[in-house]
């Protein structure tokens, strides 16, 4: 039987944990989000690791701030 219904793929939803970082639901990947030059920028931390994630963004903020 072929069924008419359409393929839907997981709604994905950005989740707030901390000033400037996000938590893609439902694929747990965190994301930084900033502002450089007056435009909303978001950057995947590629990691599920939230200790880790604050790391790579405590950096990316550094780089952006200079």
């Amino acid at each position: 039987m072929i069924s008419n219904a359409p393929n839907l793929a997981p709604q994905s939803t950005l989740r707030r944990v901390t000033s400037n970082l996000y938590r893609m639901d439902p694929y747990d990947t965190y994301y930084a989000i900033y502002k450089r030059h007056g435009k909303q920028v978001r950057t995947s931390l590629r990691t599920k690791d939230r200790k880790l994630a604050e790391r790579k963004l405590r950096g990316i903020l550094e780089k952006v701030s200079r």
